[in-house]
Order: structure tokens, then C-alpha cells, then sequence
């Protein structure tokens, strides 16, 4: 009897026919070992083989990287602002026109109440824009309290005047501006003439030796044409104290006119120089008023015309202090205009 080998499995089988026996042959060597080897490569519990397993293929890493957002590209920096270009600065005014000498010889009374209003007369040669004006003061005069209860001779001796070569103007100035059709000498009547402006320049302006100018800044600038023109200042206190100011300018008065003014009291013995008027077609002028009751204690304001009248100059080198026989010239104020020439 053979006896099987330990390697041959027997089973058995139902089949219709009863019950059958089979038996199972054994794997050649050949196939054992390729399926020993199929189980040593298979996947296990190897961590390496789990990721080399579990890596997708080149198509679904394709896929992948096709569903994952492309990153957001980072904003340009936004181009630094131009430095916005300084601002050329305004040009300045300057001095236009200058009507007298840098050597005045004279000064003419502004004051209350026989002289609330003076006026040049003037030729501009070429248009300009005016800005400012300005007057040359070199003495200003304030009463002192009790002024008006002394009698004449003492307010004549000027004891009771405070009146010094520099100081504060405490008063308001009026200025007028009008035009002519030819030169503008006295007497004038103002109304003839084409009003330009009227402005009132606010104080107290301040000066600080004889002659330093105050400036008048018009607070509305003024074009003027070439032509003849007539600016009149009105003198408008706000301390009722102030008396007078005295304007500098230039006479051109010669022996021949020797002219007393207002308030002659003879003859006094001086020589002075004469000079030749450089400015023939103007003139310094004084507004008329009507004649003040000199009984009347202070003395109303005055009530002016519409007038001009020559306004003459003191002969600084025949002042004599306390007394009024002094000389009186014609002449002109020393003025300055200030601004832009026009266009």
C-alpha cells in the first residue's frame, strides 16, 4: 500500500453520486517561492512602505497641484508722491516814485484846526500798482491837560506843548486819491477832479528820529495810470491831545518871496539857500477852512472847503524858536509811493 506523502492533503467531496475523495498535489518548488516572496513584498506595519504606497501617482499629483489656489501676488509698492513744488515767494513793492530830496530844508504843518488836511500834487510817468504810501514826519506836538484855560501868551510860548522829534502818532490818516487831465497847482478844486479812492489807513504809527517814514499800507490796492495825479491826507486823531505833526519837504522859495503866512510879525534877518524845483507840476497844498472865532475856547473842528490853497513851508534855516516871524516857502512834501509797476 503507498503511503502518502506528508506534503498531500485529501479531502472529501459531496457530490450527487455520495461522497468522494480528492486529493490536493503540493505547489511545484517554483511556485512556493514566488508566492513567499509576493508576501515578503506585500505592505505591512513598515512605516516606509506605507508612505511609498500611499504617494499618487504622477497623474493625481498633477491633479492636486491643479485645485490648490496659485498664491495672491504681493501688491506692488504704491510710487512715493512728487514733492509738491515750493511756492515762488510774492514779490515785494517797492519804492515807484519819490517826490523830494533826501535832504529836506523845510517842514510843513498837518494838524488841527488850521490845517486838518494837506495834499501833493504829482506826475507818474509809467502806470503802476500803488500799495503803500509814505510821509516823513519830524516833530509831533501834544497839549499838555489845562492847555486851553492859559491864557494866549502862555499856549504862544510853547510851555504847554510836549512836542518831541520822535515818538507815537495816535491818530487815523484819510487818504484821497484823484486825477488830473494836466499839472494840479493852487488854488484847486478838488471836486473838478476824477476820484480814484478814499481809504482810511489805521494808526498809531511811530517814528523814531526826525525824517523816518510812517507807512500808510492802503488796505485796498490802487492801479494808476500814467498822468497827474492829487493825494490829499486827512488828519483824523484819536488822542484829542495831539496838536500837530510836521511833515518834511523841500521849499524853492527865493529873497523875492519871502512870504509872511498867516501869522507875520515883521521881518526877521536870515539868508537861505534857494533851490530850483525839480517837480514844477506839482505841489504841496492845504485844504481851506473857514475862518475860526479865535474867542472860541477850544476852537470848534474845523469846517473845510472845497479848496485847495498853496501850503508853504517853515524855512528850517531861519527857524527861531518862540516866535512866528519865521519864513514860509512853497514847495513840496517829501513823499514816497510804494508798489508794483503795472502790467
Amino acid at each position: 500500500m503507498h503511503t502518502p506523502d506528508a506534503d498531500v492533503t485529501t479531502t472529501t467531496r459531496t457530490t450527487p453520486f455520495g461522497r468522494t475523495g480528492q486529493t490536493r498535489q503540493p505547489w511545484p518548488p517554483t511556485v512556493t517561492f514566488l508566492a513567499l516572496l509576493l508576501v515578503a513584498c506585500s505592505p505591512g506595519d513598515d512605516p516606509a512602505a506605507d508612505a511609498f504606497t500611499a504617494e499618487p501617482s504622477a497623474p493625481d499629483a498633477e491633479a492636486a497641484a491643479e485645485t490648490e489656489p496659485e498664491p495672491e501676488p504681493e501688491p506692488e509698492p504704491e510710487p512715493e508722491p512728487e514733492p509738491e513744488p515750493e511756492p515762488e515767494p510774492e514779490p515785494e513793492p517797492s519804492e515807484l516814485v519819490r517826490i523830494g530830496s533826501s535832504a529836506p530844508n523845510s517842514n510843513y504843518f498837518w494838524g488841527l484846526p488850521y490845517f486838518p488836511e494837506v495834499a501833493q500834487s504829482v506826475r507818474i510817468d509809467a502806470p503802476l500798482v500803488l500799495t503803500a504810501i509814505e510821509l516823513h514826519p519830524m516833530l509831533v506836538s501834544y497839549r499838555l491837560p489845562g492847555y486851553w484855560d492859559q491864557p494866549e501868551e502862555a499856549r504862544r510860548s510853547g510851555s504847554l506843548m510836549q512836542t518831541t522829534p520822535s515818538g507815537e502818532l495816535r491818530l487815523d490818516v484819510r487818504v484821497d486819491v484823484r486825477r488830473g487831465d494836466g499839472p494840479l497847482l493852487a488854488p484847486l478844486t478838488p471836486s473838478t477832479l476824477t476820484a480814484l479812492t478814499e481809504q482810511t489807513v489805521t494808526g498809531p504809527f511811530t517814528f523814531d528820529r526826525p525824517g523816518d517814514p510812517i507807512r500808510l499800507d492802503l488796505p485796498e490796492p490802487l492801479e494808476l495810470e500814467a498822468g497827474h495825479h492829487l493825494f490829499t491826507f486827512g488828519f483824523e486823531p484819536t488822542d484829542p491831545g495831539l496838536f500837530e505833526v510836521r511833515l518834511q519837504g523841500e521849499h524853492y522859495g527865493g529873497e523875492s518871496s519871502r512870504l509872511g503866512y498867516s501869522r507875520n510879525e515883521g521881518t526877521i534877518d536870515c539868508t537861505y539857500t534857494p533851490r530850483q524845483d525839480p517837480s514844477p507840476e506839482g505841489m504841496a497844498m492845504r485844504t481851506e477852512v473857514e475862518t475860526i472865532d479865535p474867542a472860541l475856547l477850544p476852537p470848534p473842528a474845523p469846517t473845510t472847503r472845497d479848496r485847495l490853497l498853496e501850503h508853504r513851508g517853515k524855512v528850517s534855516e531861519c527857524t527861531v524858536v518862540g516866535r512866528f516871524s519865521d519864513i514860509f516857502n512853497p514847495g513840496d512834501l517829501l513823499m514816497d509811493l510804494w508798489g508794483f509797476p503795472a502790467g
